[in-house]
């Protein structure tokens, strides 16, 4: 398994933890109703992460494999930087 498939499924597990540890807080354990500000909050970052999330599974399941170095460039810095946006939504 090559580091690129590991970045992958590293952002696949924080974006998905990302979206449930948001959702469950947000929510008190869907003990009440998310108010304005944490509607906007999913929408702004949680669907574009699990949008991002489910493209690297379908990516995984069909055993996509960059095949030059411009996939690598392209693709790495998208993983980093929707790790770190959703880093940064949560505050």
């Amino acid at each position: 398994m090559n580091w690129f498939r590991l970045l992958m499924i590293a952002t696949i597990l924080f974006s998905v933890s990302s979206f449930m540890w948001f959702l469950l807080g947000s929510t008190a354990y869907f003990q009440r109703g998310m108010d304005i500000i944490g509607t906007t909050f999913l929408w702004g970052a949680g669907i574009p992460g699990l949008l991002f999330s489910i493209l690297f599974i379908i990516l995984l399941i069909k055993r996509w494999a960059p095949t030059s170095g411009t996939d690598y460039g392209g693709f790495s810095p998208i993983f980093i930087s929707v790790d770190l946006y959703l880093s940064d939504s949560k505050r």
